[in-house]
């Protein structure tokens, strides 16, 4: 399958706001300020909104409705069929005079929904330019998630895939060194010391990528997955149970993938379903992820335990310096102050020393209570 994503650019019903910055230091200026008094850049309450609005059957010309931080509602209208003609060929190769190249158009599959933290945002006007006419706040907003297709009906398999066997067979492999390693007992006995008064019920994983890719990172993104099912079943152990449900989220997967994953207990859900089924009852695994979900999690839950990149104190969020889809931030931070941090020895078979454990303190021993978006 090809797949890319097409913007769905939004408008404001009723003309740019009275009170809109007029440059771009204005700008700037007020998305501090938004993200400094506390104002939600995620809730689980806009996201269910985003997602029951995208549910309905795409119908050319229909709207959507997002509430933008500053409070305006921003528009966004559905499309059907081609969006882009003359889309840059992919992987055609090098170019070869003897042979015509195809011209490839981005033809609309369905609306899915779009994160922007407040570093993403900064540099978005960065790389394009202050535009009045342009709704800035928007950490939620619509996008498209189009096919590839050629100018012959064809359409573009953007990203190999290997076999469901040999992916199997390749993970069923990674899965039994992930649990023989001495790491996993490490993170087992870490587990075991600091978890006894948290009450954990679930695993929510995103952004683990596929196991089905034909290149070089599918190693890396098997041992991920292998990961989490290690930690199902420790937490099968720890709460004497059959059945502990365990979801993963990746807009990658799959038919093989999912199959795969679905004779391990895994359940593969569509995305928002991830953010809405965290809570502080969750084991959260989120490692290198295209969206901000360091951001995302901060905002709508306090999970129990957390396993991602180190959080530090670089944002990112400076013109000039390059951007992360996943950076941290002094929201993030603030969490962190529930939790102690664990190494794990992830270096080993996840290929990370900074990938590392947060486990949350008992609710007397947190520095605040903090306020979840519900």
């Amino acid at each position: 399958m090809g797949l890319s994503y097409y913007a769905c650019r939004g408008q404001w019903p009723e003309g740019v706001p009275p009170d809109y910055p007029e440059t771009e230091e204005e700008a700037l200026t007020r998305l501090d300020e938004l993200y400094t008094s506390g104002v939600p850049f995620f809730s689980k309450a806009s996201i269910r909104s985003a997602l029951e609005q995208i549910q309905r059957p795409l119908v050319e010309g229909d709207k959507v409705l997002i509430k933008a931080l500053d409070g305006s509602m921003v528009e966004y209208t559905m499309r059907t069929g081609v969006v882009s003609k003359g889309f840059p060929p992919l992987l055609d190769g090098p170019p070869d005079d003897d042979k015509p190249r195809m011209t490839e158009s981005l033809v609309v599959k369905e609306a899915t929904i779009n994160y922007e933290c407040r570093a993403g945002m900064r540099h978005s006007i960065f790389r394009a330019g202050f535009k009045r006419h342009v709704p800035l706040f928007c950490p939620i907003s619509i996008y498209f998630l189009c096919d590839v297709r050629r100018e012959d009906g064809q359409i573009v398999n953007v990203t190999e895939r290997i076999s469901r066997e040999k992916a199997h067979s390749e993970f069923n492999e990674y899965l039994q060194i992930w649990k023989g390693k001495d790491r996993f007992k490490k993170m087992k006995q870490i587990l075991d010391s600091t978890t006894a008064s948290l009450d954990i019920t679930k695993i929510v994983a995103v952004s683990l990528g596929c196991l089905t890719y034909a290149y070089g990172s599918r190693g890396s993104q098997q041992k991920q997955h292998g990961m989490i099912i290690a930690l199902r079943d420790w937490l099968k152990e720890k709460n004497k149970s059959t059945h502990v449900p365990c979801f993963v989220q990746d807009p990658v997967y799959e038919d093989d993938d999912k199959a795969i994953l679905a004779e391990h207990e895994v359940e593969v859900i569509d995305d928002p379903l991830a953010w809405l089924e965290m809570d502080d009852q969750s084991i959260v695994v989120s490692i290198a992820s295209n969206v901000p979900s360091k951001e995302i999690i901060a905002d709508v839950s306090r999970p129990a335990v957390v396993i991602w990149y180190r959080v530090t104190d670089k944002d990112y969020d400076q013109k000039g310096r390059g951007g992360l889809t996943d950076p941290c931030s002094a929201r993030v931070r603030k969490m962190m102050e529930w939790y102690d941090c664990h190494d794990f020895g992830a270096g080993e078979c996840l290929g990370s020393e900074e990938i590392l454990m947060y486990v949350r303190r008992p609710k007397t021993l947190c520095r605040d209570e903090g306020e979840k978006s519900e």
